[in-house]
């Protein structure tokens, strides 16, 4: 086999300080921050879509990717982000709901985390049928100023949703 494509034993290579799976001293307001991302989305179609969220997000951008099955969608703002998924929901749905489903995983360093979770969007269209999908949700969060904000985010409807 040849070299390594990366060597941590490198001198000018230091390896991120990695905190115990879920163990640091802030993952319980990091799995907060979570819970808000996740309560920024308001129940219907009461209210605008994300309201809460700018604060939860870095101001110097963020990358949002929407997995639709056959479409994918890349947001590099919160704007942009809103203007794709309010009209979906609006169209679709006379009320709905969104909440975390599953226990959220958290690996982090002092100062980024990965986490990951399953979300489920339910509602009753416009027609008054219920509707039901599971969302496979990653987020990269940062600390900045000393608050957790989201810079990343990937959302998948999962393969039994879609």
């Amino acid at each position: 086999m040849g070299a390594p494509i990366l060597d941590l034993n490198q001198s000018n290579i230091r390896p991120a300080k990695v905190m115990s799976h879920g163990s640091a001293p802030d993952a319980q307001a990091l799995r907060q921050r979570v819970k808000d991302w996740c309560r920024s989305w308001p129940e219907g179609n009461r209210g605008g879509v994300f309201t809460r969220r700018a604060s939860l997000a870095a101001d110097s951008g963020i990358q949002l990717l929407s997995d639709f099955g056959k479409d994918v969608a890349i947001s590099n703002s919160l704007t942009e982000y809103k203007a794709l998924w309010r009209p979906i929901l609006n169209d679709t749905f006379r009320n709905w709901d969104f909440r975390i489903v599953t226990p959220i995983d958290l690996r982090q360093t002092e100062e980024m985390a990965a986490v990951t979770f399953f979300a489920s969007l339910n509602g009753t269209t416009h027609d008054d049928q219920e509707m039901s999908q599971l969302n496979a949700v990653s987020q990269i969060w940062q600390k900045i100023s000393g608050d957790w904000q989201l810079v990343h985010e990937h959302t998948s409807v999962h393969s039994e949703g879609r």
